[in-house]
């Protein structure tokens, strides 16, 4: 017996069915014939219900399909189902069949689909079984362009050189997400062939350094000198990477000419084999001309500090990145690194990047890398970066607003510009984000910044959350719940004095434009 569960529409909500019978004579078929070239994605999953897009709608809890139901499809009809199928994802069920589950996701492939995507329990499923269902992908699916797997709890090296000699075999394919299942860098060499790959989001193993002139003899590509990087992702536009550094340090043996967004997740934790800054890497492999978005992330928030000298946010390593002048975004979020900077590589960077739309400097830091930073910006390095970056909507920077100099700089400025019958323009920032920056008097902050800062901008203050030990609590020598409060209170005070300068500056501007249409 055939079981079909499907759904409708019943007033606001989904009313769900079942038809239980046989489905033996070909009239039986009809209206699933019909409806069925209307079906462009679907999703095994019994827990919730997906729209045509792939987004979740009201949740059932019904029971997962029964392995009989399958068979009796596959017995009663022979073919692709659904001939028009472009999506599907395929989680696997929380029962005892997983494996045949698994497999009879097959009768749904065919000719149309583009993206697929798994959900698999590693203990369960086998590499066997994953070999026959990418192998009946590679038949059955010729136009396939996007594979993501998440394969839980498995780990193992032999899965890993598996998946990519699979990957490979997909002459079409332009996507590959694999968040979950670490890739040896040795396999991920080999996705370096793909002829149509523009984005890859993968997970790294440790260990496992390549061996290129064993790689190229496998791929029938020339040995390699000691001083080459011959393997090129030669389409690639957008790539994720989470590793260790000791893996990133490996990144360095490709090329990416096309790459136009970066996002490395980098574990600090082991960096005793980072063999150059990390900048430097991202600068030497990466398209200067492409290359649009660039994320560093180290997601520990222990509070220990990171003094390795290849890692850390100062003058030096920031200034690798000079060379992408067409950079729009650029978010550094590491909470343990050493950081710090000062005006002058602000300057630089305002010089250098006049497209950039956010730039997050690491505001995330820990206060101790914070308080024992030898160079910091000041309040002229947002002027600066507002004039020469007409485009930047969100600013995440540490300064010291405190002391009357960087105050009596910017005047200077704007003076200069009055001479020349020029005033600063507002900029279009509507976040600044501050981490613990200190500040001493809001009034004559709001007063200057009112020249370049929006009445309606906002500002996000504060550190990200570290875990303590009980030690380091007891060392502290004054309370972080104070010291925050107060800045707090004197942030605050400056977004209330700042949309009343803000009105004074208006009128001036004004004043100056009458001026100059009379003359």
């Amino acid at each position: 017996m055939v079981i079909i569960t499907y759904a409708k529409r019943c007033s606001d909500e989904r009313c769900f069915q079942r038809i239980r019978r046989p489905l033996r004579s070909p009239g039986d078929w009809l209206a699933f014939e019909k409806y069925s070239r209307l079906v462009k994605y679907i999703d095994h999953d019994a827990h919730e219900i997906v729209d045509a897009a792939g987004y979740a709608q009201n949740p059932y809890t019904g029971c997962w399909i029964p392995m009989e139901t399958y068979q009796a499809l596959r017995d009663s009809r022979h073919g692709t189902f659904l001939p028009y199928l472009r999506g599907i994802h395929w989680q696997q069920p929380p029962a005892e069949d997983r494996c045949a589950a698994f497999l009879h996701l097959r009768m749904f492939l065919g000719p149309e689909l583009r993206r697929v995507s798994f959900t698999v329990d590693g203990r369960f499923v086998r590499i066997p079984t994953l070999d026959t269902i990418f192998d009946t992908l590679q038949t059955e699916c010729p136009l396939l362009e996007t594979i993501g797997l998440q394969v839980a709890d498995n780990t193992s090296s032999e899965l890993s050189a598996s998946l990519c000699s699979h990957f490979i075999g997909y002459s079409a394919l332009r996507s590959i997400t694999c968040s979950s299942n670490p890739l040896r860098m040795n396999d991920v060499a080999k996705l370096s062939t793909l002829p149509a790959l523009t984005t890859m989001e993968i997970v790294v193993s440790p260990g496992g350094d390549i061996d290129l002139n064993t790689l190229a003899r496998s791929q029938d590509q020339p040995l390699l000198s000691s001083s080459s990087t011959a393997w090129t992702f030669a389409t690639l536009e957008s790539l994720k990477f989470t590793g260790r550094l000791d893996c990133v340090d490996q990144l360095a043996l490709f090329l990416f000419p096309r790459l136009q967004c970066l996002e490395l997740m980098c574990d600090s934790s082991d960096v005793s084999r980072l063999s150059q800054p990390l900048f430097a890497t991202i600068a030497s492999n990466c398209s200067h001309d492409h290359l649009r978005r660039i994320v560093i992330r180290d997601p520990r928030n222990d509070g220990h500090l990171v003094t390795h000298p290849s890692l850390a946010i100062t003058p030096p390593h920031l200034r690798y990145l000079l060379k992408f002048r067409h950079l729009h975004y650029l978010k550094i979020k590491a909470c343990p690194w050493m950081t710090e900077y000062d005006d002058t590589i602000v300057m630089e960077m305002a010089s250098a990047w006049p497209e950039i739309e956010e730039l997050k400097l690491n505001t995330a830091v820990w206060r101790i890398g914070w308080r024992t930073a030898s160079m910091c910006a000041t309040t002229l390095s947002i002027y600066v970066l507002s004039q020469a970056c007409p485009s930047l909507c969100w600013l995440g920077i540490l300064l010291d607003a405190r002391g009357a100099k960087q105050y009596e700089d910017i005047a200077l400025r704007i003076e200069q510009g009055r001479a020349r019958s020029s005033l600063p323009q507002e900029c279009e920032m509507t976040m600044l984000t501050l981490g613990r920056s200190p500040i001493d008097d809001p009034d004559r902050a709001a007063r200057v910044l009112s020249w370049v800062l929006p009445e309606n901008m906002l500002i996000r203050q504060g550190p990200n959350w570290v875990t303590y030990t009980e030690a380091e609590l007891n060392d502290e020598e004054d309370s972080e719940d104070e010291v925050q409060e107060a800045l707090h209170a004197q942030w605050d005070q400056f977004l209330e004095l700042l949309p009343g300068y803000c009105s004074m500056r208006e009128e001036e501007r004004q004043r100056v434009c009458r001026v100059e249409q009379e003359k």
